[in-house]
């Protein structure tokens, strides 16, 4: 199979093969249709959740320095996260195959269906309809203030959220899935939740585009 492009990313109707994308084109998509907006949640206390995406949470989104922490030491992981890993995904010389190379391949799919479903990222913040206000589940690394849910393509599609040091608006602090097989009913972060949040309405807001750098001629 060859890799798709953004367009045919966009069209999809079932998970894409792992072997039809690349951390360039997942980039893309975030970049084009996570970053330019702002979604907004008009919950029933009549207060908003406001939550923005930006370019230096994209590697942590996605686990990509957690592909690599067993491999390699703390000093040389700062290429695969922040800033720094999206330069260096956007220079090429951070993908799929460099990841498999540094850390293994049961490393690499240990994050595998992140990469598999981020595409589906747009479809739960669209149809959110109950924010948890999330309580850590005993036995997992799962922490964040608020998580977005949905069942999606036969998975439970998460995105925990926190809160701005400014208290402003939220960003995006986690993304998981669960798989819902015969013995797992995918439910593990959200039953038992005792605290929940109704969304009466969702706005997605462009944002406004900064000022263009004016050429000296």
């Amino acid at each position: 199979m060859s890799l798709l492009d953004l367009p045919s990313l966009l069209a999809l109707q079932v998970k894409p093969a792992i072997n039809q994308i690349d951390l360039p084109l997942l980039q893309q998509f975030y970049e084009t249709q996570l970053v330019p907006y702002t979604y907004v949640y008009n919950i029933s206390s009549g207060e908003q959740i406001t939550l923005k995406f930006e370019i230096h949470r994209f590697c942590h989104l996605l686990g990509i320095e957690s592909i690599v922490e067993r491999a390699l030491h703390w000093s040389k992981r700062k290429g695969y996260k922040g800033s720094l890993g999206w330069e260096n995904i956007k220079n090429g010389s951070l993908n799929f195959k460099h990841l498999k190379d540094k850390a293994g391949k049961t490393a690499f799919n240990s994050k595998k269906d992140k990469m598999l479903y981020f595409y589906l990222l747009p479809k739960l913040l669209n149809s959110t309809e109950t924010i948890i206000k999330f309580h850590k589940v005993p036995g997992s690394n799962v922490e964040c203030e608020l998580l977005l849910f949905n069942q999606l393509e036969g998975v439970y599609i998460h995105l925990g959220i926190e809160k701005e040091d400014d208290g402003k608006s939220y960003y995006p602090r986690t993304f998981f899935i669960e798989r819902i097989t015969a013995s797992n009913p995918g439910t593990r972060f959200i039953e038992d939740q005792p605290d929940t949040i109704t969304v009466l309405s969702f706005e997605k807001l462009e944002n406004p585009r900064p000022p263009e750098k004016v050429k000296n001629v």
